[in-house]
């Protein structure tokens, strides 16, 4: 969050025009991405056991993950933009912005991942990909949506 913050802070003062360039890329990954799951075959494999780490050890990885990954950066670019005022300084903006992204994200995720976890014997092979269409199909809008959205 905070390279996207700095990063965008330059292209802000730079060219806020790129700021276009940049919403339609993460539009595009975010259809291609919805795509990918759309399509997916949905298989699951529940006999395999997962490492057992202290909590804090979770949320490093995570946050790894979430900071080496091009697709956050992405999406975070290509998002977060639309709702920085222009006649303010963009670096804060970002950062306050990805702070309250975090905090859904984690909540939503933490819910997410301990229900997940409760009803797994639920899942099946079918269910799955009933997901993974639903999911990709509202990524494709999402993305649709916001390659055509104009600000004001």
């Amino acid at each position: 969050m905070l390279v996207v913050a700095a990063g965008l802070q330059t292209v802000v003062a730079l060219v806020a025009n790129a700021f276009i360039v940049i919403k339609l890329i993460g539009a595009a990954y975010l259809i291609y991405i919805g795509w990918r799951m759309f399509t997916a075959r949905g298989h699951l494999d529940l006999t395999q056991q997962g490492e057992a780490l202290p909590l804090w050890r979770y949320v490093l990885r995570g946050a790894l993950v979430s900071y080496a990954n091009p697709k956050t950066l992405l999406f975070l670019g290509a998002f977060l933009p639309q709702f920085v005022d222009p006649a303010r300084p963009a670096f804060f903006q970002i950062v306050v912005l990805g702070l309250i992204v975090e905090a859904v994200a984690s909540t939503t995720d933490s819910i997410y991942a301990i229900l997940a976890g409760q009803m797994r014997h639920l899942l099946t092979d079918a269910r799955v990909r009933m997901m993974n269409r639903v999911s990709g199909l509202v990524l494709m809008i999402g993305g649709v949506w916001l390659a055509l959205v104009r600000r004001t």
